[in-house]
């Protein structure tokens, strides 16, 4: 690292200081659509993709082609040095050959867009933010969500849901000690009947005071807490809340390890019973290391309670780990693996009790390739197998997808 990069890294989190770096990291999008100062770039693809196992069934297994066109607009407009607005719409349709029951009747819509905004007032720094999103998705098994959830619903069919997260974060730097203070309020709405049981509200809180113990090693104390209320009632209202030590290591650009644990409750009230029997206790550990221009990868694992999908509580402990690799001009590999143990276990929407304990794993590796500047084709097979202890809850399924994809 130059000196010149190692005296930024060591520099303040919040001052004008602070603001003039980050004003030198904003990254102008590669959009090449204007509209005055609003930048936009429309994308278009077509996949093709084979599955042995359409319906995620654990018998009588049904193979199935799928057709996927999709069409997707980004926007992004700058409001000021250090602020900008960021839109997105996609629109895609998925065709299944053979089971035609699973063809939705309308596209599949996925808006959603984020706004942040810094404030620097001498040793403080302000981060306001809101973002949205609106996804629909064919669930007709368990399957991994777009944020790499693994969501154990199945035969739901199309399923739309909104989430909306507004809040701010503001840190105040002491020095050899930074304090920061965090609010989110998130509104979840499932536009599906069939699960209007998971509409919820949630207060998020969260306070953490690091110490600076030398050049990139930062260690202290980190607490969160959350409020969920469900809209229904069918689900308990509930508190969760952590708190415990955390360590994160960044001696520059390249390397990242941030790690955590301690204590963990999920208080859901009595009156709901029976009640959860979650472990009091969170970790996690994850690093990130760019070797050189082809080589990087990112490990995680983590032990933690979060929401479940059928009662109030899911506890999950899962390891992954992944690798894009660019040795090969023009061309992306991008292997990936994941393995995870969970249990579901506590009063459900309809005031039964219900238990799942379940593992899965999830093996997959992509190919890219660059024709041009603007051309794509990817090539990416999927391996994913689910066991439970519950009669018909387990499967597994292969996956082939192949696509182009035009950026215009």
């Amino acid at each position: 690292m130059s000196p010149t990069a190692a005296q930024e890294a060591a520099e303040s989190l919040t001052g004008e200081r602070s603001a003039e770096l980050a004003k030198k990291k904003e990254l102008i999008p590669d959009y090449n659509l204007r509209w005055g100062p609003v930048s936009f770039q429309v994308l278009s693809s077509f996949h093709a993709e084979f599955t042995d196992n359409a319906l995620n069934a654990p018998v009588m297994r049904s193979s199935d082609e799928v057709l996927r066109p999709e069409v997707k607009l980004n926007s992004y407009w700058p409001i000021t040095d250090l602020n900008a607005l960021t839109l997105s719409l996609g629109v895609n349709y998925e065709y299944y050959v053979k089971n035609t029951q699973l063809n939705s009747a309308t596209p599949l819509i996925s808006p959603g867009s984020e706004v942040a905004l810094l404030l620097y007032v001498k040793n403080f720094r302000f981060r306001f933010h809101e973002s949205f999103s609106y996804l629909q998705t064919l669930y007709y098994g368990a399957a991994f969500s777009e944020a790499g959830q693994f969501i154990s619903l199945s035969n739901i069919g199309v399923w739309g849901r909104i989430d909306n997260v507004a809040g701010f974060t503001a840190d105040w730097d002491l020095g050899a000690l930074v304090l920061s203070l965090g609010y989110d309020h998130e509104n979840f709405i499932s536009t599906l009947s069939l699960l209007d049981y998971l509409t919820h509200t949630s207060e998020w809180l969260s306070w953490s005071a690091g110490f600076v113990l030398g050049p990139g090693l930062r260690s202290g104390l980190e607490t969160k807490a959350r409020w969920t209320a469900y809209d229904t009632g069918q689900l308990p209202d509930h508190w969760r809340a952590r708190v415990g030590p955390f360590a994160e290591f960044s001696p520059d650009s390249l390397v990242t390890v941030r790690a955590g644990g301690g204590y963990e409750s999920v208080l859901i009230p009595r009156t709901a019973s029976p009640q959860t029997d979650a472990t009091p206790y969170y970790g996690y550990a994850r690093m990130t290391h760019t070797v050189n221009d082809w080589f990087s990868y990112a490990l995680a694992v983590a032990h933690e309670n979060q929401l479940g999908w059928v009662t109030a509580n899911l506890e999950t402990t899962w390891v992954g780990f992944s690798t894009p690799l660019k040795f090969i001009d023009k061309v992306e590999l991008n292997p990936g693996l994941a393995y995870g143990v969970a249990k579901e276990s506590g009063p459900t929407y309809n005031r039964t009790f219900y238990h799942i304990n379940y593992d899965y794993i999830q093996a997959s590796l992509g190919v890219v390739y660059h024709l041009g500047e603007r051309w794509t084709t990817d090539l990416r097979y999927d391996y994913i197998q689910m066991d439970s202890d519950q009669t018909f809850s387990h499967f597994y399924r292969n996956r082939i997808n192949a696509g182009v994809t035009y950026r215009f």
